[in-house]
C-alpha cells in the first residue's frame, strides 16, 4: 500500500494551520474580537494569546512538516489537543443566548458559529486523529516525502489540486467584490447622497413601538446596531457612550439583535437601548453587526450606514467635526448679532 495515503490528513491539517495563521497575522483585531465573542478567560487575553495564537499555529505547521519519528507522535498529538480545543469552545458557543460571530480562520472564517462550524471542527479533530495514528504507527510526514515517487506525488498533487477546487467553489463569489475594494483603497470620493428615511419601527425598553420617522423629530439620532455576541460589537459598544456623553445635539440609540431592550447590559444615561426583534429595520436601513447610520430631523438619512469598528469609529469621528464646526458657526452668528444689537 502507498504511504502517501497516511499523510493526507496532516497534510490537511498544515493547510488548515498555514491558511488559519496568515489570515490572522493579516487582521490580529479579528482574533481578539473572536477571543471577546467566545467569552474566553480574560487571563488568555493577559498573556497575548490572540497575538500568539497565529504564530503557535505557524510552528505546528511546520513541525507536522518536518519533524521526524519519534518526535512527530508528540507533535501530532499537540495539533489533536489543538483541534480537539478549537472543537469545545465551539460546541461551547453554539450554547450562548447570543448568536456568536467567530473568525476561526481570520477574516476567511468570519461568520456566525452553527452547526456547520462544529462539522468543520469535527472533520479537523478526525484528520488530526489519523495523523496520531499514522505518527504511532512510526511514519512521519518529512520521512515519506523523502521516499516519494510518482504515485506518491500524485495523491498529494490530487489532494492539493481538491482543496483548491473546494476552495474556489466556496469562495469563488468572493472575486465580485474586489473592484469594489480597490476603488476605494485608491482614495476616490463620492458625494454622499442622502435618501429618505425608510418607514420601519423599533421596540422601546418600555415595550412601545417607535417608529423610524417619528424618532428623530427633534434631535437627529444616530443608530448603533450590535449583537451581544459579537467581539467588534463589544468594543463598539465600550468605544460609543462616552463619545455620546459629549454630544448634547444628537440622540443615541443602540439596537440590540436577538435580545430583549430590557437584557441588554447599561450603557450610561447617554445612550438608549431599543430592538428590532425580527431584523426588518436594520436590515432595511442596510445594517450589520456593528454598524451605525445617522438620521436627521429633516426626514433623510444624514450619514452612512457604515459597518465595521473601524469604519463606526471614523464615522463618529466625523460626526464630531461637523457639529463642532455647526457649533462654532451658531456661535458666531450669535456673536455677531449681538455686536450688531450693541451698535
Amino acid at each position: 500500500m502507498p504511504s502517501a495515503p497516511w499523510i493526507v490528513a496532516a497534510l490537511l491539517l498544515v493547510l488548515a494551520l498555514v491558511v488559519s495563521a496568515a489570515f490572522k497575522v493579516r487582521d490580529p483585531r479579528t482574533t481578539e474580537d473572536a477571543f471577546l465573542s467566545l467569552r474566553l478567560p480574560d487571563a488568555l487575553r493577559s498573556m497575548k494569546a490572540p497575538q500568539l495564537l497565529p504564530y503557535a499555529e505557524f510552528a505546528l505547521a511546520a513541525a507536522l512538516l518536518l519533524v521526524p519519528s519519534p518526535l512527530y507522535v508528540v507533535v501530532a498529538a499537540l495539533a489533536l489537543a489543538l483541534f480537539v480545543a478549537y472543537l469545545v469552545v465551539v460546541v461551547r458557543a453554539l450554547g450562548f443566548d447570543e448568536p456568536v460571530t467567530c473568525g476561526c480562520f481570520g477574516k476567511l472564517g468570519l461568520g456566525e458559529i452553527d452547526k456547520r462550524t462544529v462539522v468543520r471542527n469535527v472533520l479537523l479533530v478526525g484528520a488530526a486523529a489519523l495523523a496520531l495514528v499514522d505518527a504511532v504507527r512510526g511514519g512521519s510526514m518529512i520521512e515519506r516525502i523523502t521516499d516519494f515517487g510518482g504515485t506518491e506525488w500524485g495523491w498529494v498533487l490530487g489532494v492539493l489540486a481538491a482543496v483548491a477546487l473546494t476552495g474556489l467553489v466556496v469562495h469563488g463569489g468572493s472575486a465580485e467584490t474586489t473592484p469594489v475594494a480597490e476603488s476605494l483603497e485608491d482614495g476616490e470620493e463620492f458625494d454622499y447622497v442622502r435618501q429618505p428615511i425608510p418607514y420601519g419601527a423599533l421596540i422601546a425598553r418600555d415595550g412601545e413601538t417607535v417608529a423610524l420617522h417619528s424618532i428623530a423629530m427633534s434631535k437627529p439620532v444616530l443608530l448603533v446596531s450590535v449583537s451581544l455576541g459579537c467581539g467588534s460589537c463589544i468594543r463598539t459598544m465600550e468605544h460609543v457612550p462616552p463619545w455620546a456623553a459629549e454630544q448634547p445635539m444628537l440622540r443615541v440609540v443602540m439596537i440590540a439583535a436577538g435580545t430583549q431592550a430590557e437584557d441588554a447590559p447599561d450603557l450610561g444615561e447617554h445612550v438608549e437601548w431599543m430592538t428590532d426583534p425580527n431584523g426588518i429595520t436594520t436590515r432595511t436601513l442596510g445594517m450589520a453587526y456593528p454598524s451605525a447610520v445617522l438620521l436627521g430631523m429633516d426626514g433623510q438619512l444624514a450619514g452612512g450606514p457604515v459597518a465595521g469598528y473601524d469604519e463606526i469609529e471614523s464615522f463618529l469621528a466625523d460626526i464630531d467635526a461637523e457639529l463642532s464646526e455647526a457649533q462654532a458657526q451658531f456661535e458666531a452668528a450669535q456673536e455677531q448679532q449681538l455686536q450688531e444689537q450693541s451698535v
